[in-house]
Order: structure tokens, then sequence, then C-alpha cells
């Protein structure tokens, strides 16, 4: 029997206004994050957003949507019921306090934005305190994983984490 990933419930809109993002103006920024970051994980995704988005579809495993009227707290509130309902594992990002202990009280973990934008960024904070004037001349430094990786593969596996 296949277990199925853990779902992240993301409230993107704290995460997008949250000092730790520091982008408050592009969502699909913060999309393109959390696709890379749940294809890397293993996990899939539900980022909801309060009102419209500019990318309302799947991204990879993540599931993009606008709540419309309904705030982003009170669908993944549904959501993770629905989940502890059926026993299964997931993970709840929320900056609202009533939202974390009632829809995370039975999360496997929760996360405030600031912590959910440091499994996004990992080398964010080291490498913003270094001053390398290597890490401006390169906005995304590769790894050595990146850098064993030709441009070929690297545009195919951009491809599969959109769901192209």
């Amino acid at each position: 029997m296949t277990v199925p990933p853990v779902m992240v419930l993301i409230d993107g809109s704290n995460v997008l206004h949250s000092d730790a993002w520091g982008d408050r103006e592009s969502s699909a920024l913060l999309v393109d994050a959390v696709a890379s970051w749940a294809a890397a994980e293993g996990v899939e995704s539900l980022l909801a957003f309060d009102g419209a988005v500019e990318r309302s579809r799947p991204v990879g495993s993540v599931q993009v949507i606008a709540t419309g009227a309904k705030e982003a707290d009170e669908v993944l509130a549904e959501r993770a019921a629905r989940l502890a309902a059926r026993g299964l594992a997931h993970w709840l990002v929320s900056e609202d306090r009533a939202v974390r202990a009632t829809a995370g009280a039975h999360a496997d973990r929760v996360l405030d934005a600031a912590s959910f934008v440091a499994l996004l960024r990992p080398g964010a904070a080291s490498n913003s305190s270094s001053g390398s004037s290597d890490d401006a001349a390169d906005p995304q430094p590769r790894t050595a994983i990146g850098d064993a990786v030709s441009d070929d593969a690297r545009a195919r596996l951009e491809c599969l984490r959109r769901g192209h």
C-alpha cells in the first residue's frame, strides 16, 4: 500500500506579505518557490491566496487557488479538517494564531510564515550576512549538484516541475 505524500496547506497571502518573504508584489515568484520546494521534498501543497491570484492552476504538485469571498484561513481550516478526518498527514502554514490552534491541532507540523520561508530559502540567512560580492554577481549561485546538471537537463527538469 502506497502512503500518500504529506499535504502542506499554506496561507499564501500570509507568506507573501511577511517580512521574511520580502517581495510583496508577485505571487508568481512565491508559487515558483513553493513548487520547487515541494518537488524537492516530495510533498503536495495547497497554496491559498485571499481574493485573486496571478496564477490559478496546478504547478507541479502545488494547487494554487484564489479563495474569492472566503478567506484563505477558512479554506485551509476546512481542508485541514478533511485531512485529519481521513487520518492523512499534513502541515499548516499560517500567521493566524486561532487557525494554527484549531486547524493545526491535528497537523503533523505547524509553521508561521517566517519558518516556512526559511524552508524555501535555506541559505538566505547565511548568504545575506556573508557580504560576499560573488552573491551579488550571481543571484542564484549553483550548488555542487546544480553544477553537475547541464542547461538542457535543467530546462527539462523545470518543465517537469511545472507539470508541462
